[in-house]
């Protein structure tokens, strides 16, 4: 339904630039976030230590649910009803989870969302997209939707359509979204920060989203070189300068 992109943030790491806080790049570049053990994603480790508040938050979107006859995922009820948990995930934007007070229609009439997540400053909010049938996704926009938009946000969003040019579908499911989310953040701190201690799964993140980009690029220059190319003059300095840094790149790129 929505575009598909990860929104986030520079990651020197994997030689990821960003211009501005937040980025959009390809599902098609990651790696996945099945890697190493569970011991090296600190927060599931109190993803059963349940915070009265927090899941009481869960419990009351759970009966709503079911009155839908919807289920939420396990992993986020988990999550969302240990603060603690949510605690040991850390962001180099200053996110912080806060749940939505109820499941929000969205104008298509077949499917939910609710709010998980908020940058610190507004820039973008994250929520769990859920049909009638109990398959879901998560988004990311850059204003809020669904019953928290403000009546302008509302009107700008009378469709699936106008909602497509600010919502996107950052992750097949929730569990993978913190996953994701938990290592890029984690990878920052020790990058930018030197904090932390290295582990198998960042090592093996950082490896894998470089093969990635690798196996894209050829791609993306093959389209340069069949559309971007042959509308610089023939014999321009600009067209001959083009297809040499082209070609540079191409021997440039490991075999993989």
């Amino acid at each position: 339904m929505f575009h598909a992109s990860w929104i986030g943030s520079e990651l020197s790491d994997v030689d990821r630039p960003c211009d501005s806080t937040y980025g959009g790049f390809s599902l098609d570049t990651l790696p996945p976030t099945v890697v190493g053990d569970d011991d090296d994603f600190e927060y599931i480790k109190h993803m059963d230590s349940f915070s009265p508040k927090d899941a009481a938050n869960v419990q009351t979107l759970m009966k709503q649910a079911e009155e839908l006859g919807i289920k939420l995922p396990e992993y986020f009820i988990r999550l969302m009803s240990s603060e603690l948990a949510q605690r040991c995930i850390p962001s180099c934007t200053a996110c912080y989870f806060s749940l939505g007070e109820s499941l929000s229609l969205l104008p298509d009439g077949e499917s939910y969302v609710v709010r998980f997540l908020n940058d610190q400053q507004g820039c973008c909010f994250w929520y769990l997209h859920i049909n009638k049938n109990s398959e879901h996704c998560v988004l990311c926009t850059y204003q809020m939707i669904g019953d928290e938009a403000d009546e302008a946000e509302n009107e700008a969003a009378g469709t699936i359509d106008q909602l497509k040019e600010y919502v996107f579908r950052c992750s097949p499911s929730f569990e993978d979204f913190i996953r994701r989310f938990y290592l890029e953040n984690v990878i920052w701190f020790s990058g930018e920060m030197n904090e932390g201690t290295s582990t198998n799964a960042m090592q093996t993140y950082i490896a894998q989203s470089k093969i990635a980009v690798s196996k894209k690029l050829p791609i993306i220059l093959a389209l340069l070189s069949v559309k971007a190319i042959p509308r610089l003059g023939k014999n321009s300095t600009a067209r001959v300068l083009a297809t040499e840094i082209i070609r540079k790149i191409n021997d440039a790129l490991p075999a993989v």
